[in-house]
């Protein structure tokens, strides 16, 4: 799951890097939900396994988390939508 991921973030970076038509803070706008999302994501699943292990976990956390990954997800479609192309 690691090798998968990487090959993944890998590829994002990389059409991040090659897209010559897009601004600086496009790219930078991107890279931020990029970051976002992978933590958010990372921290879910962590904080899920932890549950599940019986390894106790506040529903504070569980629910940033929850909260963390909608953001993002809503965020990289508001800019998806808003790149042109694009219709939901």
């Amino acid at each position: 799951s690691w090798a998968v991921m990487l090959v993944g973030v890998l590829a994002y970076l990389l059409g991040l890097w090659n897209a010559q038509s897009m601004l600086l803070n496009e790219k930078g706008y991107y890279f931020a939900v990029l970051a976002l999302g992978l933590y958010s994501a990372i921290s879910l699943q962590k904080t899920i396994r932890d549950r599940a292990e019986g390894i106790p976990t506040t529903n504070l956390y569980y629910l940033i988390s929850w909260a963390a990954l909608a953001v993002s997800i809503f965020l990289i479609a508001v800019g998806l939508m808003n790149a042109g192309g694009l219709s939901l």
